[in-house]
Protein backbone atom coordinates (compact mmCIF):
# COMPACT_ATOMS: atom_id res chain seq x y z
CA UNK A 1 0.00 0.00 0.00
CA UNK A 2 1.81 3.38 -0.83
CA UNK A 3 2.05 5.34 2.42
CA UNK A 4 1.90 8.59 1.11
CA UNK A 5 -1.60 8.28 0.62
CA UNK A 6 -2.21 7.76 4.26
CA UNK A 7 -4.38 10.11 6.53
CA UNK A 8 -4.80 12.77 3.83
CA UNK A 9 -6.04 15.08 6.86
CA UNK A 10 -2.54 15.42 8.41
CA UNK A 11 -0.19 18.13 8.29
CA UNK A 12 3.23 17.21 8.35
CA UNK A 13 5.77 20.23 7.86
CA UNK A 14 9.14 19.76 6.05
CA UNK A 15 12.31 20.97 7.99
CA UNK A 16 13.04 24.29 6.81
CA UNK A 17 16.10 23.49 5.11
CA UNK A 18 14.64 20.41 3.32
CA UNK A 19 11.67 22.55 2.06
CA UNK A 20 13.86 25.43 0.52
CA UNK A 21 15.79 22.68 -1.35
CA UNK A 22 12.38 20.96 -2.68
CA UNK A 23 11.14 24.62 -3.27
CA UNK A 24 14.47 26.08 -5.44
CA UNK A 25 15.15 22.60 -7.46
CA UNK A 26 11.57 21.91 -8.34
CA UNK A 27 10.18 18.97 -10.34
CA UNK A 28 13.64 17.35 -10.94
CA UNK A 29 14.67 17.83 -7.45
CA UNK A 30 11.45 15.59 -6.35
CA UNK A 31 11.91 13.32 -9.10
CA UNK A 32 15.40 12.93 -7.52
CA UNK A 33 13.98 12.45 -4.13
CA UNK A 34 12.07 9.58 -5.46
CA UNK A 35 14.30 7.64 -7.81
CA UNK A 36 17.06 7.80 -4.59
CA UNK A 37 14.38 6.25 -2.13
CA UNK A 38 16.20 3.10 -2.29
CA UNK A 39 20.02 4.21 -1.98
CA UNK A 40 21.50 3.56 0.95
CA UNK A 41 22.93 7.11 1.40
CA UNK A 42 19.51 9.11 0.88
CA UNK A 43 19.75 12.88 2.03
CA UNK A 44 17.19 12.29 4.85
CA UNK A 45 18.76 9.11 6.26
CA UNK A 46 22.38 11.80 6.32
CA UNK A 47 20.00 14.44 8.07
CA UNK A 48 18.50 11.84 10.23
CA UNK A 49 21.99 10.41 11.53
CA UNK A 50 22.53 14.09 12.05
CA UNK A 51 19.49 14.84 14.56
CA UNK A 52 20.60 10.94 15.69
CA UNK A 53 24.39 12.90 16.77
CA UNK A 54 22.30 16.36 18.22
CA UNK A 55 20.09 13.84 20.43
CA UNK A 56 22.90 12.31 21.64
CA UNK A 57 24.85 15.21 22.54
CA UNK A 58 21.26 16.63 24.03
CA UNK A 59 21.14 13.52 26.12
CA UNK A 60 24.73 14.38 27.28
CA UNK A 61 23.73 17.75 28.16
CA UNK A 62 20.86 16.59 30.03
CA UNK A 63 22.64 13.97 32.28
CA UNK A 64 25.45 16.42 33.55
CA UNK A 65 22.97 19.45 33.95
CA UNK A 66 21.25 16.87 35.80
CA UNK A 67 24.05 15.59 38.08
CA UNK A 68 25.02 19.68 38.61
CA UNK A 69 21.03 20.40 39.62
CA UNK A 70 21.56 16.85 42.17
CA UNK A 71 24.51 18.62 43.87
CA UNK A 72 22.98 21.79 43.74
CA UNK A 73 20.02 20.18 45.09
CA UNK A 74 21.84 18.83 47.66
CA UNK A 75 24.07 22.44 48.66
CA UNK A 76 20.23 23.97 49.31
CA UNK A 77 19.41 21.12 51.35
CA UNK A 78 22.36 21.75 53.16
CA UNK A 79 21.92 25.37 53.64
CA UNK A 80 17.92 24.96 54.40
CA UNK A 81 19.15 22.71 57.43
CA UNK A 82 21.61 25.14 58.89
CA UNK A 83 19.53 28.01 58.30
CA UNK A 84 16.27 26.31 60.23
CA UNK A 85 18.77 25.65 62.68
CA UNK A 86 19.97 28.57 63.13
CA UNK A 87 16.38 29.64 63.55
CA UNK A 88 15.63 27.13 66.36
CA UNK A 89 18.73 28.22 67.69
CA UNK A 90 17.40 31.92 67.54
CA UNK A 91 13.96 30.85 68.95
CA UNK A 92 15.43 28.82 72.07
CA UNK A 93 17.70 31.99 72.89
CA UNK A 94 14.59 34.33 72.87
CA UNK A 95 12.80 31.54 75.29
CA UNK A 96 15.95 31.40 77.48
CA UNK A 97 15.64 35.42 77.48
CA UNK A 98 12.13 35.19 78.61
CA UNK A 99 13.11 32.73 81.34
CA UNK A 100 15.25 35.11 82.37
CA UNK A 101 13.10 38.01 82.38
CA UNK A 102 10.42 36.17 84.59
CA UNK A 103 14.05 35.76 87.08
CA UNK A 104 14.16 39.72 86.90
CA UNK A 105 10.72 40.69 87.28
CA UNK A 106 11.00 37.97 89.86
CA UNK A 107 14.21 39.75 91.38
CA UNK A 108 12.71 43.35 90.90
CA UNK A 109 9.74 42.46 92.56
CA UNK A 110 11.92 40.80 95.64
CA UNK A 111 14.31 43.79 95.52
CA UNK A 112 11.11 46.49 96.06
CA UNK A 113 10.03 44.37 98.72
CA UNK A 114 13.51 44.05 100.69
CA UNK A 115 13.28 47.91 100.08
CA UNK A 116 10.01 48.36 101.70
CA UNK A 117 11.10 46.71 104.96
CA UNK A 118 14.65 48.02 105.12
CA UNK A 119 12.57 51.72 104.85
CA UNK A 120 10.40 50.14 107.12
CA UNK A 121 12.76 48.93 109.63
CA UNK A 122 14.92 52.22 109.60
CA UNK A 123 11.65 53.95 110.49
CA UNK A 124 11.46 51.46 113.64
CA UNK A 125 15.00 52.41 114.07
CA UNK A 126 13.99 56.38 114.40
CA UNK A 127 11.49 55.56 116.68
CA UNK A 128 13.39 53.74 118.82
CA UNK A 129 15.59 56.31 118.38
CA UNK A 130 13.21 59.33 119.38
CA UNK A 131 11.61 56.86 122.27
CA UNK A 132 15.16 56.16 123.58
CA UNK A 133 15.65 59.84 123.93
CA UNK A 134 12.38 60.55 125.56
CA UNK A 135 13.84 57.59 127.83
CA UNK A 136 16.91 58.94 128.57
CA UNK A 137 15.22 62.45 129.33
CA UNK A 138 13.05 60.08 132.10
CA UNK A 139 16.31 58.63 133.19
CA UNK A 140 18.03 62.15 133.35
CA UNK A 141 15.07 62.98 135.74
CA UNK A 142 14.99 59.87 138.22
CA UNK A 143 18.77 60.18 137.90
CA UNK A 144 18.44 63.67 139.63
CA UNK A 145 15.48 62.07 141.48
CA UNK A 146 18.41 59.35 142.94
CA UNK A 147 20.48 62.28 143.61
CA UNK A 148 18.68 64.20 145.27
CA UNK A 149 17.82 61.51 147.94
CA UNK A 150 21.06 60.21 148.02
CA UNK A 151 23.10 62.96 148.71
CA UNK A 152 23.83 64.60 152.39
CA UNK A 153 21.49 62.20 153.82
CA UNK A 154 18.35 64.24 153.16
CA UNK A 155 15.94 60.95 153.68
CA UNK A 156 17.45 61.10 157.40
CA UNK A 157 16.96 64.57 157.87
CA UNK A 158 13.47 64.71 156.68
CA UNK A 159 12.96 61.72 159.14
CA UNK A 160 14.68 63.17 162.15
CA UNK A 161 12.65 66.55 161.32
CA UNK A 162 9.19 65.09 160.69
CA UNK A 163 9.90 62.05 162.63
CA UNK A 164 7.72 60.62 159.62
CA UNK A 165 9.08 56.83 159.71
CA UNK A 166 6.59 55.36 157.36
CA UNK A 167 7.44 58.40 155.00
CA UNK A 168 10.96 57.41 154.82
CA UNK A 169 10.21 53.65 154.12
CA UNK A 170 7.46 55.03 151.19
CA UNK A 171 10.36 56.82 149.71
CA UNK A 172 12.67 54.41 149.54
CA UNK A 173 10.22 52.00 148.26
CA UNK A 174 9.93 54.27 145.55
CA UNK A 175 13.62 54.81 144.70
CA UNK A 176 14.44 51.41 144.41
CA UNK A 177 11.12 50.65 142.41
CA UNK A 178 12.07 53.49 140.28
CA UNK A 179 16.00 52.45 139.96
CA UNK A 180 14.44 48.69 138.74
CA UNK A 181 12.15 50.69 136.14
CA UNK A 182 15.26 52.55 134.98
CA UNK A 183 17.36 49.52 134.91
CA UNK A 184 14.81 47.05 132.72
CA UNK A 185 13.86 50.29 131.16
CA UNK A 186 17.37 50.79 129.43
CA UNK A 187 18.12 46.76 128.80
CA UNK A 188 14.94 46.99 126.56
CA UNK A 189 16.18 49.98 124.71
CA UNK A 190 19.33 48.47 124.14
CA UNK A 191 18.47 44.92 123.15
CA UNK A 192 15.88 46.63 120.54
CA UNK A 193 17.59 49.37 119.08
CA UNK A 194 20.61 46.64 118.64
CA UNK A 195 17.80 43.98 117.43
CA UNK A 196 16.88 46.38 114.56
CA UNK A 197 20.15 47.21 113.33
CA UNK A 198 21.23 43.91 113.02
CA UNK A 199 17.82 43.58 111.04
CA UNK A 200 18.84 46.53 109.12
CA UNK A 201 22.37 45.12 108.41
CA UNK A 202 20.89 41.94 107.39
CA UNK A 203 18.22 43.86 104.95
CA UNK A 204 21.16 45.44 103.10
CA UNK A 205 22.96 42.83 102.44
CA UNK A 206 20.20 41.12 101.48
CA UNK A 207 19.46 43.90 99.68
CA UNK A 208 23.17 44.45 97.88
CA UNK A 209 22.98 40.01 97.08
CA UNK A 210 19.79 40.76 95.10
CA UNK A 211 21.09 43.47 93.60
CA UNK A 212 24.00 41.83 92.27
CA UNK A 213 21.89 38.80 90.96
CA UNK A 214 20.10 41.28 88.83
CA UNK A 215 23.03 43.07 87.37
CA UNK A 216 23.98 39.18 86.89
CA UNK A 217 20.37 38.22 85.27
CA UNK A 218 20.70 41.69 83.45
CA UNK A 219 23.86 41.10 81.78
CA UNK A 220 22.82 37.48 81.11
CA UNK A 221 20.09 38.39 79.69
CA UNK A 222 21.95 41.19 77.20
CA UNK A 223 24.70 38.23 76.15
CA UNK A 224 22.10 35.97 75.06
CA UNK A 225 20.25 39.10 73.40
CA UNK A 226 23.63 39.66 71.65
CA UNK A 227 23.78 35.44 70.52
CA UNK A 228 19.99 35.91 69.45
CA UNK A 229 20.87 38.75 66.83
CA UNK A 230 24.09 36.36 66.02
CA UNK A 231 21.90 33.56 65.20
CA UNK A 232 19.24 36.08 63.32
CA UNK A 233 21.83 37.25 61.44
CA UNK A 234 23.35 33.31 60.33
CA UNK A 235 19.81 32.71 59.49
CA UNK A 236 19.57 35.25 57.30
CA UNK A 237 22.53 35.04 55.76
CA UNK A 238 21.61 31.57 55.12
CA UNK A 239 18.54 32.47 53.60
CA UNK A 240 20.11 34.59 51.06
CA UNK A 241 22.55 31.52 50.05
CA UNK A 242 19.75 29.22 49.76
CA UNK A 243 17.87 31.37 47.89
CA UNK A 244 21.22 31.90 45.30
CA UNK A 245 21.35 28.60 45.35
CA UNK A 246 17.74 27.84 44.65
CA UNK A 247 18.58 30.67 41.65
CA UNK A 248 20.87 28.11 40.12
CA UNK A 249 18.99 25.43 40.64
CA UNK A 250 15.79 26.95 38.82
CA UNK A 251 18.54 27.97 35.67
CA UNK A 252 19.37 24.46 35.77
CA UNK A 253 16.80 23.24 35.56
CA UNK A 254 15.72 26.06 32.56
CA UNK A 255 18.77 24.95 30.71
CA UNK A 256 17.39 20.86 31.08
CA UNK A 257 13.70 22.16 29.78
CA UNK A 258 15.93 23.75 26.98
CA UNK A 259 17.65 20.90 26.06
CA UNK A 260 14.80 18.39 26.22
CA UNK A 261 12.83 20.46 24.05
CA UNK A 262 15.81 20.68 21.69
CA UNK A 263 15.72 17.14 22.01
CA UNK A 264 12.28 16.81 21.58
CA UNK A 265 12.52 18.70 18.10
CA UNK A 266 15.07 16.84 16.86
CA UNK A 267 13.85 13.64 17.72
CA UNK A 268 10.51 14.89 15.71
CA UNK A 269 12.64 16.05 13.29
CA UNK A 270 14.32 13.06 12.83
CA UNK A 271 10.79 10.80 13.20
CA UNK A 272 9.71 13.11 10.36
CA UNK A 273 12.93 12.30 8.26
CA UNK A 274 12.27 8.81 8.57
CA UNK A 275 8.70 8.48 7.76
CA UNK A 276 9.62 10.81 4.40
CA UNK A 277 12.20 8.74 3.88
CA UNK A 278 9.73 5.49 4.32
CA UNK A 279 7.60 7.41 2.07
CA UNK A 280 9.62 7.85 -0.70
CA UNK A 281 10.79 4.38 -0.96
CA UNK A 282 6.80 3.04 -0.53
CA UNK A 283 6.53 5.56 -3.55
CA UNK A 284 8.91 3.96 -5.47
CA UNK A 285 7.46 0.58 -5.16
CA UNK A 286 4.06 2.05 -5.72
CA UNK A 287 5.53 3.92 -8.96
CA UNK A 288 7.09 0.66 -10.26
CA UNK A 289 3.63 -0.98 -9.42
CA UNK A 290 1.12 1.54 -10.50
CA UNK A 291 3.06 3.15 -12.65
CA UNK A 292 2.45 7.35 -13.40
CA UNK A 293 4.84 10.41 -13.93
CA UNK A 294 5.80 12.93 -11.45
CA UNK A 295 4.79 16.74 -12.72
CA UNK A 296 5.53 18.90 -9.93
CA UNK A 297 6.01 19.43 -6.69
CA UNK A 298 3.36 21.63 -5.58
CA UNK A 299 -0.30 23.17 -6.38
CA UNK A 300 -0.88 24.44 -9.82
CA UNK A 301 -4.22 25.97 -9.39
CA UNK A 302 -5.32 29.25 -7.85
CA UNK A 303 -8.35 27.93 -5.97
CA UNK A 304 -8.63 28.98 -2.17
CA UNK A 305 -7.38 25.69 0.03
CA UNK A 306 -8.16 25.14 3.92
CA UNK A 307 -6.73 21.32 3.50
CA UNK A 308 -3.02 20.12 4.75
CA UNK A 309 -0.53 20.63 2.45
CA UNK A 310 0.67 17.94 0.45
CA UNK A 311 -2.15 15.75 1.02
CA UNK A 312 -4.71 14.57 -1.97
CA UNK A 313 -7.22 16.52 -0.84
CA UNK A 314 -4.93 19.50 -0.51
CA UNK A 315 -3.68 19.78 -4.51
CA UNK A 316 -7.74 18.75 -5.97
CA UNK A 317 -8.86 21.72 -3.75
CA UNK A 318 -6.70 23.84 -5.87
CA UNK A 319 -7.93 22.66 -8.59
CA UNK A 320 -11.53 22.46 -8.68
CA UNK A 321 -12.93 24.67 -5.67
CA UNK A 322 -14.41 22.95 -2.48
CA UNK A 323 -16.30 24.28 0.10
CA UNK A 324 -16.88 21.05 2.43
CA UNK A 325 -14.48 20.12 4.90
CA UNK A 326 -13.64 16.16 6.12
CA UNK A 327 -10.70 13.30 4.93
CA UNK A 328 -11.15 12.31 1.25
CA UNK A 329 -13.45 9.06 1.92
CA UNK A 330 -15.93 11.99 3.03
CA UNK A 331 -16.16 14.05 -0.16
CA UNK A 332 -18.59 12.24 -2.07
CA UNK A 333 -20.81 12.67 1.00
CA UNK A 334 -19.48 16.33 1.32
CA UNK A 335 -20.51 17.47 -2.17
CA UNK A 336 -24.19 16.29 -1.95
CA UNK A 337 -24.57 18.13 1.18
CA UNK A 338 -23.31 21.51 -0.86
CA UNK A 339 -25.31 20.39 -3.55
CA UNK A 340 -23.02 19.23 -6.25
CA UNK A 341 -24.26 16.16 -8.59
CA UNK A 342 -22.26 12.85 -8.29
CA UNK A 343 -22.31 9.44 -10.55
CA UNK A 344 -20.02 6.89 -11.62
CA UNK A 345 -18.83 7.78 -14.97
CA UNK A 346 -15.80 10.03 -15.73
CA UNK A 347 -15.57 13.74 -16.71
CA UNK A 348 -12.95 15.68 -17.48
CA UNK A 349 -12.80 18.22 -14.54
CA UNK A 350 -14.17 15.99 -12.02
CA UNK A 351 -13.36 14.85 -9.14
CA UNK A 352 -12.97 11.10 -8.72
CA UNK A 353 -12.90 9.91 -4.94
CA UNK A 354 -11.45 6.33 -3.79
CA UNK A 355 -12.72 4.73 -0.46
CA UNK A 356 -10.84 2.40 1.73
CA UNK A 357 -8.72 -0.88 0.08
CA UNK A 358 -8.04 -1.37 -3.37
CA UNK A 359 -4.38 0.30 -2.76
CA UNK A 360 -5.39 3.51 -0.83
CA UNK A 361 -6.00 4.13 2.40
CA UNK A 362 -8.25 1.95 4.23
CA UNK A 363 -9.40 4.86 7.03
CA UNK A 364 -9.14 7.78 4.25
CA UNK A 365 -9.55 6.65 0.80
CA UNK A 366 -8.43 8.87 -1.96
CA UNK A 367 -9.07 11.95 -3.91
CA UNK A 368 -7.63 13.10 -7.58
CA UNK A 369 -8.28 15.19 -9.99
CA UNK A 370 -9.34 13.88 -13.95
CA UNK A 371 -7.41 15.97 -16.94
CA UNK A 372 -8.51 12.74 -19.49
CA UNK A 373 -11.30 9.87 -20.13
CA UNK A 374 -10.26 7.26 -22.39
CA UNK A 375 -13.54 5.20 -21.53
CA UNK A 376 -16.14 4.22 -19.20
CA UNK A 377 -13.57 2.65 -16.95
CA UNK A 378 -10.50 4.21 -18.01
CA UNK A 379 -9.51 8.10 -17.42
CA UNK A 380 -5.87 9.90 -16.32
CA UNK A 381 -5.92 12.02 -13.20
CA UNK A 382 -3.93 14.50 -11.83
CA UNK A 383 -2.86 13.80 -8.08
CA UNK A 384 -0.87 14.65 -4.63
CA UNK A 385 0.77 12.13 -2.11
CA UNK A 386 0.04 8.84 -4.37
CA UNK A 387 4.04 8.96 -4.20
CA UNK A 388 5.10 11.20 -1.13
CA UNK A 389 3.98 14.08 0.48
CA UNK A 390 3.68 16.86 -1.81
CA UNK A 391 4.44 15.27 -4.40
CA UNK A 392 2.27 16.05 -7.36
CA UNK A 393 1.62 12.89 -10.42
CA UNK A 394 -0.05 12.08 -12.71
CA UNK A 395 -1.52 8.41 -13.60
CA UNK A 396 -4.04 6.67 -15.37
CA UNK A 397 -6.31 4.20 -13.83
CA UNK A 398 -8.38 1.36 -15.99
CA UNK A 399 -10.60 0.60 -13.27
CA UNK A 400 -13.60 2.17 -11.24
CA UNK A 401 -12.45 -0.60 -8.47
CA UNK A 402 -12.88 1.08 -5.12
CA UNK A 403 -14.47 4.54 -6.87
CA UNK A 404 -17.22 5.69 -4.74
CA UNK A 405 -18.31 8.14 -7.38
CA UNK A 406 -17.41 11.45 -9.49
CA UNK A 407 -17.84 14.81 -7.91
CA UNK A 408 -19.17 16.80 -10.99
Amino acid sequence: MPTGRSNPYRHVVLPMKLRRICTSLGIAAVTFFVMCADAAQHPAMRLASQYTQQIAYDQQQISSLQNQLNQVSAQHASLTAQQNAALNAALATQRQINDLQNQITATQTRVDQLNAEYANTVSQIMATQVQLTKTQQELGSMVSYLYKYSQGNPILNSLVNNGDVLKFFDTESNLQSINGKIQLLITSVKQEKAQLQTLAAQEQQQQQQVGALLVQLQTEQDQLHTQELTYQQQAAALSQQAASVNGQAQSLVNSIASYRQQMAIAQQEQALLLEQEAAARAAAASRATYGGTIIGNGASGSFPDHFPWGQCTWYVATQRYVPWWGNANQWVAGALAYGYSVGMTPKVGSIVVWGGGDGYDSAYGHVAYVVAVQGPSSFTVHEANFYGLGVVDQRQVDTLAGVLGFVY
